[in-house]
């Protein structure tokens, strides 16, 4: 459920962009495509001289003679592009050549409930799906995308008659309580909040004066990363109260990298927290939920570690 409901928030949000901007792609296949793995490839489609090119990084030149009016990157041994000749979508090994017979799919479906590694394309806007499974080169059916059974995190508290939260193992009691996985808790004690275990043992002081994390008596969702703020400093930590970074800059976003933290926003611009208490060193005027992509005006960027490509750049 969570997956399906990040995807969701992924498309509306890229809708929400391409709607403020002129761009010679699909911004929601864009982030789509990218959001399906990490850009590590050394090949990227660029935009130069009013088309896309693939272009090698190590060394700046084009991989092979040919130019798209929507390209996206290499995922395993084939990319996503627009054949202009032809009007509809095909893919491309990485030595350029079409793997689908031209001019037969002129849409996308960004709706499909199929997994990342397939491509669905449309014949024309009503028509069924046919599903490319970028892994092993085939169309073939997909069976969606299965959520599963949530599980329901509980916490070892009883509610007492003065509206306290009393632990079942012992008398440690705390004025609210929820749990961020099946052992380890966020508390909140005279008003401040720290983190303890199933035991009551307490692993991050309770001292904190604010956390983005409501109190809910049962969660279905595990908290990995904790900010809690003191004395207008966020303190980033793990469930189990390891203390990650701290910095002055609260993430909306959360990721889960090893490196990137999250995102944060600065007034109307958007930046990345790593995982040291650094940032990026310039801040964009959009920045993809998965932190992949950045944008200003109409410049679009890849971010890698903590390395900016330029992706479309007029």
């Amino acid at each position: 459920m969570k997956k399906g409901l990040y995807c969701f928030c992924i498309f509306w949000a890229a809708i929400s962009v391409k709607a403020q901007i002129d761009i010679p792609f699909n911004l929601v296949t864009l982030v789509k495509n990218t959001s399906s793995q990490t850009p590590k490839d050394s090949i990227l489609p660029t935009y130069q001289n009013g088309a896309f090119v693939y272009i090698n990084l190590k060394d700046g030149q084009p991989v092979f003679n040919k130019k798209f009016r929507e390209a996206y990157p290499f995922y395993g041994k084939y990319a996503l592009v627009f054949d202009t000749e032809t009007k509809s979508y095909n893919l491309i090994d990485r030595t350029g050549s079409f793997i689908i017979d031209k001019g037969i799919y002129t849409k996308i479906n960004h709706r499909t409930t199929c997994g990342t590694h397939f491509i669905s394309f449309l014949m024309n806007e009503n028509s069924t799906e046919y599903n490319f499974n970028r892994l092993n080169g085939e169309f073939e059916r997909c069976s969606g995308t299965s959520c599963g059974y949530p599980v329901l995190l509980r916490f070892p508290f009883r509610k007492n008659e003065e509206g306290q939260y009393t632990m079942n193992t012992n008398s440690f009691e705390v004025e609210n309580a929820t749990p961020l996985d099946g052992n380890y808790f966020m508390v909140q004690k005279g008003g401040k909040i720290g983190i303890i275990d199933r035991t009551g043992k307490i692993l991050v002081p309770i001292e904190y004066e604010e956390s983005p994390v409501n109190f809910i008596p049962n969660r279905i969702n595990v908290i990995n990363i904790l900010p809690l703020r003191k004395d207008n400093i966020w303190y980033y930590y793990d469930p189990e109260g390891k203390l990650m970074t701290k910095s002055p800059w609260l993430c909306q976003t959360l990721l889960y990298a090893q490196t990137k933290l999250g995102i944060y926003q600065n007034g109307q611009k958007y930046s990345l927290l790593y995982s040291d208490g650094t940032t990026l060193q310039k801040e964009y005027d959009w920045i993809s939920e998965d932190g992949l992509l950045a944008r200003t005006g109409n410049d679009f960027y890849f971010i890698f570690d903590k390395s900016i490509v330029p992706y479309y750049v007029k």
